[in-house]
């Protein structure tokens, strides 16, 4: 059984390097790119241009948003299935919690049928995932009900699956 429960926060990641110490070049070079030595997807790196790693953690990875992921197992039935289960807070100030749970083939379409269910669907229009040593990255823009407009989201986590449900709630936090 897989369990996750960390947060992640932006003031954990930020980077204690002084700006001023740094090159010009090396200052243009996008904070995620610096982290995890890959590029974001163009639309992404043109929207968040220019952004320190706390203001683009702050944005694109909020945790504000109407719920928060409070703990999280997987259970392997076999023959490809898993049983998730998953508690959400439903306020920041972790007063009530709700437990959801659903069997699917991954965490991505498990996190998205329960989200569903509680009234915070989403579509996941572009999916991008990267890792650098023990930390993985997950990039969504997601979408909500057809509605065209959309929003760039991210997750990091321990492993992919921890990642993708990350950046599924930080998209629900921007949209709703």
């Amino acid at each position: 059984m897989e369990q996750f429960t960390r947060t992640f926060t932006a003031a954990q990641a930020e980077s204690h390097s002084p700006a001023s110490s740094r090159t010009t070049t090396e200052r243009r070079i996008h904070p995620y790119t610096r982290r995890f030595e890959r590029p974001l997807p163009p639309a992404f790196a043109a929207e968040s241009a220019g952004m320190t790693w706390r203001t683009f953690c702050s944005t694109y990875a909020p945790e504000n948003g109407p719920l928060r992921l409070r703990d999280w197992n997987d259970r392997a039935l076999g023959r490809g299935e898993h049983h998730f289960e998953a508690i959400f807070s439903t306020t920041c100030s972790d007063a009530s919690a709700v437990r959801a749970q659903a069997t699917a083939s991954g965490a991505i379409a498990a996190c998205s049928e329960m989200l569903h269910g509680l009234g915070y669907g989403i579509e996941i229009e572009r999916f991008h995932q990267h890792h650098r040593g023990s930390t993985w990255a997950t990039m969504l823009y997601c979408t909500t009900g057809g509605n065209p407009e959309g929003a760039w989201a991210i997750g990091l986590g321990e492993n992919s699956a921890e990642a993708s449900v990350k950046a599924m709630l930080s998209a629900v936090a921007r949209l709703y």
